[in-house]
């Protein structure tokens, strides 16, 4: 099955999810207005499949289609039908594709957990809660699962936000469930993060069990919230209450402890 028609079949996934702690509005919008891969997606789908399958997905536009002419963009045009089974990049993104995959590839821990993949972009579904779930793993390995991201920052540090930003967390427990509720490993939910500007690092890391747990009890508050508004019918947005504001607490403390400073 490719991403068109997993992304098209009716069952909960992480990222449905994810885009409920936002709120149940922006999640049933994303459900029932699906957009087109963005450019960011197109170049992961491109790393994916470098990296993950050993194959290439893209096609480089020629020097010749670039600029605004008229001959420029009937080159573009020709150029695009010709290879409408594949994604075309620019010489430049291409460049940095691979890039980012010899990176990875180049990486001691990431080559050797990639040697040990058992089987890539694997889609799993299972029944919780009365409701039907999905998920596509891009790596199974005989331990647990592989995720292949690309981020502005592989620092650790700068990782351990990006967990919690975009859900990672969530998406652990989603997949380790997913993968047990259909007999395959789970002990343990591994990322290769590869920086996606020169020099495009690459780091790996295994997302500890208490963190995992944390996903697992805010996933099931989604879960449930999901199941409320599909009850319901009602898929509310933010408070529709008065909501008292106020500074994040180190704004507070940077002010409140330079209130002697006369920098300004």
């Amino acid at each position: 099955m490719g991403d068109k028609e997993y992304f098209a079949k009716k069952a909960v996934s992480q990222s449905t999810l994810k885009l409920l702690r936002r709120s149940p509005a922006h999640a049933k919008y994303a459900m029932d207005n699906p957009k087109s891969p963005s450019a960011a997606m197109q170049l992961g789908t491109c790393l994916h499949a470098i990296v993950l399958e050993n194959k290439t997905v893209f096609a480089v536009l020629p020097e010749s289609a670039k600029g605004n002419s008229n001959a420029a963009k009937l080159i573009k045009a020709n150029f695009a039908l010709e290879n409408a089974d594949k994604i075309v990049l620019s010489a430049d993104d291409a460049e940095a594709v691979k890039a980012m995959a010899e990176s990875v590839k180049a990486h001691p821990a990431a080559s050797k957990l990639l040697a040990l993949m058992l089987e890539a972009e694997k889609e799993i579904e299972w029944q919780e809660n009365n409701l039907q779930m999905k998920g596509k793993i891009d790596g199974l390995l005989p331990f647990g699962v592989l995720d292949l991201k690309t981020t502005t920052s592989a620092e650790m540090k700068e990782f351990e936000k990006s967990i919690f930003k975009f859900g990672y967390h969530i998406q652990a427990a989603h997949y380790l469930y997913g993968a047990a509720a259909n007999e395959l490993p789970a002990e343990n939910f591994y990322i290769i993060a590869v920086e996606n500007e020169p020099p495009y690092c690459t780091a790996v890391f295994v997302i500890d069990h208490e963190s995992i747990e944390a996903g697992e009890k805010e996933r099931q508050k989604l879960i449930k919230l999901y199941k409320e508004c599909s009850e319901s019918g009602i898929w509310p947005g933010y408070s529709d209450k008065i909501q008292a504001v106020k500074l994040p607490y180190w704004a507070l403390k940077l002010i409140n402890e330079g209130e002697n400073d006369d920098d300004y």
